[in-house]
């Protein structure tokens, strides 16, 4: 049975992350004195010796200073809930002067995404500081492509809050951005804004950013396809924005997304190179050994933030900056307690990293591998060393896969069903590729005219691996997609697996008993969810941009959607393929303008859907349809800025429902409702999001 007391920082770690869970619930600030009135009998009792006497008391009240403390650290991450806070010195639609600092740039197809903090705004008092970061699109300009970390700026627009989804189950970039605390928008022309100095950041960062810019620009020199620079340089820099829709596919539908994503493989690895070749030195003294640790820890982290700080990597530092200082103490912690320090210190400083997708799905991978990897593997002995260590990287694959699964599932919807065979292709390729960038960028720096023999076999092993990994993507049943499961679901497949573990402990079987009946459960509540899908019948007009149009009728399994022309498969994957996929469709029947749609349950013909005893007549030319005689409709659907009146539609159709979809423009959609007094009942789609209608 587990010892909890060796494991100290697994049992501060769950209050921790309770109290930043509660912080969303119940999102009220704690006094300060809260934690006054805790700390005396805590320190009284250390004082008095007590702790062990009266420890229960004693652990309670230090769970419950941790639980508060994660509340409070919750409560505070939220920059928005501060004095300071830029927008709330704002007036509604007007302008403001701001000063701001540039933290991040990327160049997008249509402008510069720039990530800004807020330095000072103009109409505040003297003396009133202003903060918080704000993301802004720069207008395409040669000004604007020559900005980088560190520069400020002055810009004068409108800011605009960052919308929630408009479509059902679509991506939430609100939560997803304000987990990093941007909450408003804005577009700057380029006749909006001016710079006003250079270079005024984080000197550390901006050393970091021009060495990962100079290391880029090598492997540019070096990796002469696309592909093969992309994937090289998200795995090795951890610059993910070259990387092609295709190729991100291949890598996520053969489950081996993890390795482009900088994480423990990469960070152990660097702390592997670095200890090797300091090792080589003749020194041992004391003090030398602290010098060494010390130089390690600083390696790591630089290259933490030489590849962006991403969650999986930042997670990853802390816990080799805590092996490496426990080494050179002589002391050998427990790995569950030190990824519990890293994740303690984690979410102090950061709180929001918690709700981070790849936070999560890194610890959850190397607590996988750690627990169940050995037991995996000594089930099969195999004395063929190349065998041995094939099977060794397969029960890695399996074991990181067994926890990370139903997580997963939640998230994406999909299992990538060979795993394991792209498991012995990326690991072993990936150290292979970090050895030789790192021999790249010596032998660039140091002997330029030899840089090609390292470039040249980067580049090979690259190719080879992206070769394989498109293949492995290709084979028949690659992936299994359309999973798609709930919150509960997600409990009860980690309250099995968490029992599973308590029976491997215990060697007690009725743990395992409780598993299987949590397994029932499970199984008779996803039946439920999935008939409950199933008896659905649905029509759906998506939120789309100007021009577009997509309208799935659903009835059960069966989809006849509408959609125009110019919709790719990208954008009806965008708009509409969780939706989709959480109703369960399996059939998709796809209508133009052009098409007749005759069934029992479903017509469409000259913009006129009858779904059942639904009618819907859509309206995106400037004249009304033809037809002998006019309809009646339950709703009219305007849209692309027609110049139908509402009083023409009212004599030709017998309708009293209007929808404005949302690819019309928001002054005419004003225009529409101002220009009659007939009685109407309206919805704004730009403003309300997809219209969703039940059918019986």
């Amino acid at each position: 049975m587990i010892n909890w007391r060796e494991y100290p920082f697994v049992r501060l770690l769950l209050p921790l992350i309770l109290g930043i869970l509660f912080s969303f619930l119940w999102m009220v600030a704690l006094p300060s004195y809260v934690f006054i009135i805790l700390s005396l009998p805590l320190i009284g009792l250390t004082y008095l010796k007590g702790q062990y006497k009266y420890r229960t008391v004693y652990g309670f009240l230090v769970t419950l200073f941790i639980f508060c403390l994660g509340h409070y650290l919750g409560y505070h991450a939220d920059e928005s809930r501060s004095e300071e806070y830029y927008h709330h010195f704002l007036i509604e639609n007007e302008a403001r002067g701001m000063v701001a600092t540039v933290m991040d740039i990327r160049a997008t197809a249509k402008s510069y995404r720039v990530e800004l903090a807020i330095e000072a705004m103009s109409g505040v008092e003297e003396g009133q500081s202003v903060s918080g970061k704000l993301l802004s699109y720069l207008e395409q300009s040669k000004a604007a492509s020559k900005l980088k970390y560190g520069d400020h700026i002055y810009f004068s627009t409108k800011i605009n809050p960052i919308a929630a989804p408009f479509n059902p189950e679509a991506f939430d970039l609100k939560a997803f951005l304000g987990n990093r605390n941007f909450h408003f928008q804005t577009y700057v022309k380029t006749n909006e804004w001016k710079l006003l100095a250079r270079d005024q950041g984080n000197p550390l960062i901006a050393f970091s950013i021009r060495t990962r810019d100079r290391l880029f620009s090598i492997l540019e020199n070096h990796l002469s396809t696309s592909n093969e620079l992309a994937v090289g340089a998200a795995l090795i820099l951890g610059k993910k924005d070259l990387l092609e829709l295709e190729t991100r596919m291949a890598y996520a539908n053969t489950g081996a997304m993890h390795v482009l994503a900088v994480s423990g493989l990469h960070v152990g690895l660097i702390y592997l190179g670095i200890s090797f070749f300091l090792g080589l030195l003749p020194f041992k003294s004391s003090t030398w050994i602290w010098i060494k640790t010390w130089i390690m820890v600083a390696s790591v982290w630089f290259f933490a933030l030489l590849t962006g700080a991403s969650p999986s990597v930042l997670r990853a530092a802390t816990m080799f900056s805590f092996i490496i200082v426990g080494q050179a103490m002589r002391h050998h912690p427990s790995i569950y307690n030190t990824l519990a320090v890293s994740a303690f210190f984690i979410l102090c400083i950061q709180p929001y990293m918690l709700f981070e997708v790849g936070f999560q799905l890194s610890y959850l991978a190397v607590i996988g591998i750690v627990y169940f990897q050995e037991k995996i593997y000594t089930q099969i002995y195999i004395a063929n060393k190349l065998g041995d260590y094939i099977w060794k990287l397969t029960s890695i694959a399996i074991a990181a896969q067994l926890v990370t699964l139903p997580i997963s599932l939640y998230y994406f919807h999909q299992f990538p069903v060979y795993f394991w065979l792209s498991g012995l292709v990326v690991i072993p390729a990936a150290m292979v590729i970090m050895t030789l960038a790192v021999a790249l960028f010596f032998v660039a720096i140091l002997i330029p005219k030899f840089a090609f023999v390292p470039g040249f076999l980067l580049y090979g092993v690259l190719y080879l691996t992206n070769g394989l990994i498109f293949l492995i993507s290709k084979l028949p049943g690659a992936v299994i997609s359309g999973i798609w499961i709930g919150p509960l679901s997600l409990f009860l497949l980690y309250a099995i697996i968490v029992f599973i573990v308590v029976a491997i402990e215990t060697k007690q079987f009725k743990w395992l008993k409780i598993s299987t009946v949590l397994l029932v459960i499970f199984s008779l509540n996803f039946s439920y969810q999935r008939i409950k899908a199933y008896q659905k019948t649905e029509l759906i007009i998506y939120h789309t941009n100007k021009n577009k149009t997509l309208v799935d009728a659903i009835d059960r399994s069966v989809n006849w959607s509408i959609q125009s022309e110019n919709l790719s498969k990208t954008d009806v994957d965008f708009l509409a393929k969780n939706y989709r996929m959480k109703l369960g469709v399996q059939t998709i029947h796809s209508c133009s303008k052009e098409d007749r749609k005759i069934n029992p349950e479903f017509f469409y013909h000259g913009g006129l859907i009858q779904f059942r005893n639904i009618k819907i007549q859509i309206i995106g030319s400037n004249h009304l349809p033809q037809y002998q005689m006019p309809p009646t409709v339950d709703y009219i659907l305007l849209e692309n800025n027609t110049e139908v009146d509402l009083s023409e539609i009212s004599e030709y159709f017998n309708t009293k429902k209007i929808i404005f979809s949302a690819n019309n423009s928001f002054w005419k959609i004003d225009q529409w409702k101002k220009e009659t007094d007939l009685d109407y009942e309206f919805f704004d789609m730009k403003k309300e999001g997809a219209f969703i209608l039940s059918v019986e």
